[in-house]
């Protein structure tokens, strides 16, 4: 398929948006890749010029894993400023 643009170039970012409006597909999930060289454009500001083949492939979108958080306290009694509200869940009071 073809995407047109007027101008000579467009910059990687450019084309992935308008492959995914096209698509209906979210942008971060494209890669790029020139048919030719095999070079896979990952810069969205990295320019291409008219007439390219250009390989567009969905890559999975990587989850980043929640690490838990953690409070840390130190010489202080947290549990005696908490009070149990009417609903049963803790409230911090103010000391």
């Amino acid at each position: 398929e073809k995407i047109e643009f007027l101008g000579k170039e467009i910059a990687v970012g450019d084309l992935k948006q308008a492959i995914a409006e096209q698509k209906k597909l979210e942008k971060l999930d494209l890669e790029l890749m020139n048919e030719a060289t095999g070079e896979v454009y990952e810069k969205n500001g990295k320019m291409l010029s008219r007439n390219m083949s250009i390989t567009v492939r969905r890559t999975p979108q990587i989850k980043k894993r929640k690490e838990p958080r953690v409070l840390q306290v130190e010489s202080t009694d947290c549990w005696s400023k908490m009070q149990e509200a009417g609903d049963g869940s803790l409230v911090g009071v103010p000391r």
